[in-house]
């Protein structure tokens, strides 16, 4: 599978020099998220490495033969407005073509787009800007497709 990192430049990371050309795009050992606003929920510095193994695992693992061997009922919800507002991390091409690949039955597996969400980890509430419908489409998978109850009012906490 071609790369599904949202950067035409992926390929080359875990190809010979790779490590050494994403060091001196980044300018040292480390990439950093200076804008991150919720450092307290995930790192904003991390070693490039391991963005040279995540291509490696991606290009080495993520394979037709993969996802056709997933039967389970899926959800797949992604970032989508138009070609210029979209999931900046993962290509969406990249996200319907696993989500088509997969070997669950068509009538149990579903991929959303949530237009409004602006960012890659839509289930972060404190980032994506419509939590709730992805909240939505998540339920609707949960009672329309998994057949699954309803849960009390008194089963819900509210962070």
């Amino acid at each position: 599978m071609k790369s599904t990192i949202n950067s035409g430049a992926a390929f080359l990371l875990n190809d010979p020099w790779g490590l050494q050309i994403v060091r001196l795009v980044k300018g040292g050992k480390y990439s950093i998220d200076e804008k991150d606003e919720f450092p307290q929920y995930w790192y904003s510095k991390y070693r490039l490495e391991a963005t040279t193994q995540l291509e490696e695992l991606v290009e080495v693992t993520m394979k037709d033969d993969l996802f056709h061997r997933v039967k389970q009922p899926s959800l797949t919800v992604y970032y989508y407005k138009n070609e210029k507002e979209q999931d900046p991390t993962v290509k969406v091409s990249a996200i319907l073509e696993m989500n088509k690949g997969l070997g669950t039955p068509d009538d149990m597996k579903e991929a959303v787009a949530i237009p409004g969400a602006g960012v890659h980890p839509l289930g972060f509430e404190k980032k994506c800007k419509d939590f709730e419908g992805v909240y939505g489409a998540v339920e609707k998978f949960a009672l329309e497709k998994l057949k699954l109850p309803r849960a009390s009012h008194e089963m819900l906490v509210k962070n």
